[in-house]
């Protein structure tokens, strides 16, 4: 529960007022609704009962969406225009998150940046013990406020680097371009990430690093996957025309029958 008062307002971003938690809040999968009271009688802005795309935020990957927007007001009398503030200056409000799961841990640096320094720079070695198996690297970036990241000295993709906004969010990339970009053994990852000023309280950095592999065995799908992934457990293959050691017939005594196939392992 936090109260926003004039002596104690919080900082402005954007239309939103925000203040840190002194508990981080862990929100487990469902369905949530902020919620806001207090508002004028003049105040009734964005009623249109539909989601106001512009008061979203980033979905940091699927980890979070909101979904729409509504005000209280007399029935089927919703304004349609939008007022001319700042986008969500009548929200409920919004919040700054990031995905639980992390796969380095997590470092606090706010001593030695905060006041002092605007960049960090960041080298994550990581192994690859048999290139031929590695078809791509998949990257995902949390940032606030902007970042390059490099491969082995090779700039692989950048985000709002120069900086010259605010921006935070999350972005996946796909980096299937290798030649002579890796190496048998250690890799570097390296990341500078920047913030919008040495003053600004808010800084983050967040990465994640899989090797995508290609499977090229041939196989067979007995359900079709258009637009989708295929399914690694299809069929390898159908077995040859098959033959039996006896021909048909009429038969009054039990006996053995070979089945045979050119199929090898079949």
């Amino acid at each position: 529960n936090l109260t926003f008062t004039p002596d104690d307002s919080g900082t402005l971003s954007g239309g939103s007022r925000f203040k840190k938690l002194t508990t981080p809040l862990e929100l487990a999968p469902g369905a949530y609704s902020v919620v806001a009271h207090g508002y004028g009688a003049a105040e009734r802005n964005h009623n249109a009962g539909q989601g106001g795309t512009r008061w979203s935020t980033d979905a940091g990957g699927g980890v979070l969406v909101f979904t729409g927007v509504a005000r209280h007001g007399a029935a089927g009398t919703f304004p349609t225009n939008l007022d001319g503030g700042p986008a969500d200056r009548y929200a409920a409000g919004t919040f700054r998150y990031r995905s639980k799961e992390t796969p380095f841990p997590g470092t606090d640096i706010a001593a030695d940046m905060l006041g002092k320094h605007e960049s960090a720079l960041l080298r994550i070695p990581f192994q690859i013990i048999d290139l031929a198996g590695v078809s791509a690297l998949k990257l995902v970036f949390d940032y606030d406020d902007g970042f390059a990241a490099w491969v082995n000295g090779r700039e692989v993709f950048r985000r709002n680097l120069p900086i010259n906004s605010a921006g935070r969010g999350s972005t996946e990339v796909l980096v299937d371009d290798l030649t002579g970009l890796l190496v048998a053994g250690e890799n570097i990852l390296a990341l500078e990430v920047r913030n919008l000023s040495a003053a600004d309280p808010d800084f983050f950095a967040g990465v994640s690093l899989a090797i995508v592999g290609t499977d090229y065995a041939q196989r067979y799908f007995s359900v079709p996957t258009p637009y989708d992934e295929n399914n690694p457990s299809g069929i390898h293959g159908y077995v040859a025309d098959t033959r039996f050691s006896t021909e048909r017939g009429f038969f009054e005594k039990p006996f053995t029958v070979e089945i045979r196939t050119w199929t090898p392992g079949a």
